[in-house]
């Protein structure tokens, strides 16, 4: 008899240690503790910002301040999808290098020689609403940009981008999840190039905007509420839509579909 109470005792702090080590957070759940992390610097219209993460949520806004603020959160809280996290150790605040020069700045998340795994760092930024993101660069977890104007560079491995209220020349990358861009004001000079691996395009335009298109859903199929002048037939599209001087998009996708909208 002694023995097997010794068993269940065993088995029952096994099983507490199980539940307190895994946790697991269903979408939109927050409540796992954080640090944060602050700061704010110069940088004059038209500058040019970068972040460089592995895993979390990055949202980067415009605002009329002549700054970048930056917001770096360590979280549980899984970067893309449903995840299981198993807990190590109590959160810290993330480790962030901030670098200034030429009226550029460089955020990069670093790791700690100590750490088994790589945690969620989960950034909010706001920046100057003329501004160059030259490269934001993420492995795993969303990434939304709005209230920009001038250029956007992104490489994401796995999540889904969104971009608002923008204007510029855009060149996005994505291995898996969906790409929303909304695209305001084009110019002739402007470039729209997204490429994506594993997952569906969706391009909203304003209905006057004049842009030459190309497109190619290797293994979907490609839609318009735009006029283009021809049936959609195929894969592969070329066309034209518009009557002034054209910016020019190039759009692919090895298996999801491409969608042109009209901005209501």
């Amino acid at each position: 008899m002694a023995t097997k109470s010794a068993r269940g005792i065993l088995l029952a702090g096994i099983l507490l240690f199980s539940a307190a080590c895994l946790l697991y957070f269903p979408d939109g759940d927050w409540s796992s503790p954080s640090r944060v992390f602050q700061k704010n610097v110069s940088l004059d219209p038209g500058g040019a910002v970068s972040l460089e993460n592995e895993t979390g949520y990055i949202e980067i806004r415009g605002w009329d301040e002549k700054s970048v603020e930056i917001t770096a959160e360590e979280n549980w809280f899984p970067a893309y999808g449903r995840r299981m996290w198993f807990f190590q150790g109590s959160v810290s605040t993330p480790r962030v290098e901030v670098d200034t020069f030429d009226n550029f700045v460089k955020i990069a998340t670093r790791a700690t020689s100590r750490e088994t795994i790589v945690r969620p760092v989960h950034y909010s930024l706001r920046v100057p609403h003329s501004v160059i993101l030259r490269t934001v660069s993420n492995k795993e977890g969303d990434l939304r940009v709005a209230d920009v104007y001038g250029e956007i560079r992104a490489e994401i491995e796995r999540g889904d981008i969104r971009i608002e209220n923008c204007s510029g020349s855009i060149d996005l990358s994505l291995d898996q999840g969906t790409v929303e861009a909304e695209v305001l004001d084009v110019h002739p000079d402007d470039e729209i190039k997204i490429t994506v691996q594993e997952g569906d395009i969706i391009l909203f335009l304003q209905p006057e905007a004049s842009m030459t298109i190309e497109a190619a859903a290797v293994k979907g199929r490609f839609l318009s509420e735009f006029d283009l002048g021809r049936p959609l037939t195929g894969r592969r599209v070329q066309a034209r839509i518009g009557k002034a001087e054209p910016a020019s998009a190039s759009l692919t996708t090895l298996s999801g579909n491409i969608s042109l909208k009209k901005i209501k």
